[in-house]
This record gives structure tokens, C-alpha cells and sequence, in this order.
């Protein structure tokens, strides 16, 4: 069991059984504290990926908040027993964030997605929250040799907020390996939100999203996602591998 009763061992990681709207309050609290927090959410390919990634599984270990991003890893996790309240995504995290951000003059930084998507995502923000401070942007497809150059556009920045939308694992990995250069309070990875957000794709509607199919249509929208909605079955082959476990001993 983790701290403060909120955390539970999962699948060699970690889960969070906060809700939506406690997350959102721990990134106050993470804000007025100061010094460096990082926020991972999880979805079934997530955990796949920890499974045979001892360095992404430490990462996620030691994050300060692991959300269950799908209604997979929800059901996964509720077949093990823990007590998981609900979904938390990514990308709600960050849209629910905006109004909260631009009501206490916090600054973000978006980081991700191809050439101008991180702008076209600013732009589109911007347009509902107009006092908002997305104080830089920067795509997501760049070398070692230009990272030391991003980390310091982040630096500079002086951001509260970095929000970053490279895939699993490499945006967890990348915050991991900057997180004492990055000089923000929370960094949170949300794959393809920035994608969302510029309008080069959209979300399943809400009641896919209520039932647990927003997975189905991303890969009808994106039949390039086979690959990662491949992997279910065997996150759910490691659940039934963790109960059987969980009973034997």
C-alpha cells in the first residue's frame, strides 16, 4: 500500500486511486510546495511496456501520481482488487487544468507532437482561455544533440507546468533523465493530447469514452494504433498472471 493510502502496487508499478478532481487538487498542492513532482498516466500499453522496460518500470514507480488512463487498466485493476474509483486521463487532466491554471497565473510549456502542432494546440487553447500563459512550445521530434537546447527553452521559460506529449516511454523517460534541469514544478506526459488539442485528431465521443471504447476508435480513426491495441491481451494476460500468483501465495 502507498502513501497515505492512495496508492497501490500494481503489475510491478504503481496505481493511484485518486480521482479526477483529486488530481487536479494534488497539482495545487505540488504547485505550492514547489520544488519538482511528475504525474504518469497510464494505460494498458503502459504497463505492457513496464513489463519488459525495468527502466520505464522504475520511472513509473516513482512517480508522484500513476493514473489509470483507460477503463482497461480500470477493469485490470479492479480483477486484482484494488479499489480504483474511476478513469483518470491524460488528456482531461490537461483540458480540466486550463481554467484552474488561468485563474492562478500558472505558466505552462507544451512539449510534443510534430513540427507546429505544439503551437497550433497553444493557438487553439488559447482562443477559449485568452489569459492563459502557455509561455513556450517546442515539438517533440528532436535528437540527443538538441535535447540540452530544449531543456534549456524549458528552463527559461520560468514554467510552472510542463506538459509533454512524446508516447510512452519516451516522454516519461525524458522528464526522468531532465528532472533536476527542467526547473518546473509538475511534469506531466499525456502521449498524444497535443495532437487533440491542435485539432489533427479528435477524441471519441463521450459515451465511447463513458463505456470504454475510445480505444476502438482511435483505431478506426488511426488504424496505425494496431500495434498498441495489440497489446491488450496481454496486459490482461499479466493480470491473470498476478492472481494466480496473489493466490498461490
Amino acid at each position: 500500500m502507498g502513501r497515505g493510502n492512495i496508492e497501490y502496487p500494481f503489475l510491478n508499478c504503481k496505481l493511484s486511486l485518486l480521482k479526477e478532481k483529486e488530481v487536479l487538487r494534488k497539482i495545487c498542492e505540488f504547485i505550492a510546495e514547489g520544488g519538482f513532482h511528475y504525474i504518469v498516466t497510464c494505460d494498458t500499453y503502459s504497463f505492457v511496456v513496464a513489463s519488459k522496460d525495468k527502466e520505464f518500470s522504475s520511472i513509473v514507480r516513482g512517480a508522484d501520481i500513476v493514473t489509470p488512463d483507460g477503463m482497461g487498466v480500470v477493469l485490470g485493476a479492479r480483477l486484482l482488487g484494488l479499489p480504483v474509483k474511476e478513469r483518470v486521463a491524460g488528456a482531461d487532466i490537461v483540458v480540466k487544468l486550463f481554467p484552474i491554471a488561468e485563474k492562478h497565473g500558472w505558466k505552462l510549456f507544451f512539449l510534443g507532437g510534430a513540427e507546429g502542432i505544439a503551437e497550433k494546440a497553444k493557438e487553439n487553447v488559447l482562443k477559449n482561455f485568452p489569459s492563459l500563459q502557455i509561455v513556450g512550445c517546442h515539438n517533440g521530434y528532436f535528437g540527443e544533440n538538441e535535447e540540452g537546447k530544449v531543456i534549456e527553452k524549458i528552463k527559461n521559460s520560468d514554467a510552472d507546468i510542463l506538459i509533454v506529449g512524446m508516447g510512452i516511454p519516451k516522454q516519461e523517460k525524458f522528464i526522468w533523465r531532465n528532472r533536476e534541469k527542467l526547473n518546473v514544478k509538475v511534469a506531466i506526459g499525456v502521449g498524444g493530447t497535443l495532437d487533440v488539442l491542435a485539432g489533427k485528431v479528435k477524441r471519441a465521443p463521450h459515451f465511447m469514452r463513458r463505456i470504454g471504447l475510445e480505444w476502438l476508435y482511435r483505431l478506426i480513426c488511426q488504424p496505425s494504433k494496431i500495434e498498441k491495441v495489440a497489446r491488450i491481451p496481454y496486459f490482461y494476460f499479466l493480470v491473470l498472471r498476478q492472481i494466480f500468483k496473489n493466490i498461490s501465495n
